[in-house]
């Protein structure tokens, strides 16, 4: 049998061999199926004819069509490696305003997209969003990212709502935009009516409470910063020995009333102990002091008397 001698091969092309005998055929497709160095005339060799001649072949070439390849003859390119996709990957995004200059627009180049991306290269677009955002302020998205926001009237402090974006393949991710709207004034009356903030009420007639203050600390565990209030002039019994309010966090606006929280709800008091004693003139949250994992408090009763002389005193 001869050995198989492939004579010209394109790159991009296929060749099967095939023996027949002492014959054989080669077909192969390309955009040129000539062959150099060959006898034309074994062209026309028909399969199984044994004569041959040095410097002549008994094989022939034919080129093909092959329905996937391009016009120009070469292989068109497969919008798919076969790998399995990769979803897009978003990232919460930041953006601050003046609540004065609203709306907040952003353009496509600084919006949401920015700094989304897609691990295959594909691209990527807005899917969905929240049209309201968590403090009911207005949000359009549009598919290229852009954004226009528009905060609640009279609204001032951290605002937030969701997207969603999908790659040509329809994988999706989505991620959080968060907005901090800073007030140019802030009217207490608004913090009294429970926009931006809460109001705390004192309880009695001459307590001075607010007189002195601290917060930032977590004393009841439950993820929101406390509030300390100091009412140094506070009647317990009558005769102002002082009290210390611990407010509990919260994320509405309703007022907190300082009696309510004489009561158990929403906090706890601590009372100063003897006549004088100004107790809360001055409160601090002291860290964690125990290692209990929870904030402690620590309050001043600066005319306090220890032997009877106005020493003072501090309690943890």
């Amino acid at each position: 049998m001869r050995s198989l001698r492939p004579l010209h091969v394109l790159v991009g092309s296929v060749v099967i061999a095939a023996a027949c005998g002492d014959d054989t055929s080669a077909t192969s497709q390309g955009e040129d199926s000539s062959s150099t160095g060959v006898d034309e005339s074994s062209s026309s060799a028909a399969p199984g004819d044994s004569s041959s001649s040095e410097g002549s072949s008994d094989t022939s070439t034919t080129a093909i069509a092959d329905d996937s390849s391009s016009s120009s003859g070469e292989l068109d390119e497969s919008s798919s490696t076969g790998a399995p996709n990769n979803p897009p990957i978003a990232i919460d995004d930041l953006y601050a305003m003046v609540m004065d200059d609203a709306p907040l627009t952003v353009a496509a180049s600084l919006g949401v997209l920015a700094n989304d991306s897609d691990p295959d290269g594909d691209p990527i677009t807005v899917a969905g969003f929240d049209a309201l955002s968590s403090a009911g302020g207005t949000v359009v998205v549009e598919d290229g990212g852009a954004l226009t926001y528009t905060p609640p009237a009279g609204f001032w402090g951290e605002d937030g709502f969701d997207y969603t974006i999908v790659d040509d393949d329809g994988a999706t991710a989505g991620a959080h935009v968060r907005v901090m709207v800073a007030p140019t004034t802030v009217s207490l009356g608004s913090v009294t009516d429970g926009v931006g903030g809460f109001m705390i009420e004192g309880t009695a007639e001459g307590d001075q409470a607010g007189y002195s203050l601290a917060g930032g600390g977590d004393v009841d565990g439950d993820g929101l910063a406390d509030i300390i209030v100091g009412a140094y002039t506070a009647d317990v019994e009558g005769n102002g020995e002082g009290r210390v309010f611990v407010a509990f966090g919260k994320s509405d606006g309703t007022a907190v009333a300082l009696l309510v929280v004489v009561e158990g709800t929403g906090g706890f008091v601590i009372d100063g102990i003897d006549d004088g004693d100004r107790t809360g003139y001055s409160v601090a949250h002291g860290g964690d002091v125990d290692g209990d994992g929870l904030a402690d408090i620590i309050v001043g009763a600066y005319t306090a008397d220890v032997e009877g002389n106005g020493e003072g005193r501090v309690f943890v």
